[in-house]
């Protein structure tokens, strides 16, 4: 299930996978707004290609994760993105803390 999305930074995502759903569950509502608050820094002025890139060009309507790796202030998320109820590609994304809450982070390498 997804979690909500992060609003100010005193009640960001708690967890890495917090921040995976509230990255989703922000880009699956459309709400550029949620979405760049719950991207890292590095990304956040590029949520909107995200909004018309992964959410635009995809159906997602839900994800599961499958495992978190965590290593201090980044953590490696794999899931599975859903389309229409199929499993519709199997992803690697990365989640850092900043300011004490998880955020999306991109791609993972």
């Amino acid at each position: 299930m997804l979690a909500s999305g992060c609003g100010s930074s005193n009640d960001g995502p708690q967890t890495p996978k917090d921040a995976v759903n509230a990255f989703y569950k922000a880009g699956m509502d459309d709400d550029l707004d949620a979405l760049t608050d719950a991207t890292c820094a590095k990304y956040a002025g590029r949520a909107s290609e995200a909004l018309s890139g992964i959410f635009g060009e995809n159906e997602i309507i839900g994800i599961e994760i499958a495992s978190v790796k965590e290593n201090g202030s980044t953590a490696v998320v794999n899931l599975s993105e859903l389309e229409d109820g199929a499993t519709t590609s199997n992803v690697l994304t990365t989640v850092v803390k900043e300011n004490g809450h998880w955020a999306w982070c991109g791609d993972a390498d």
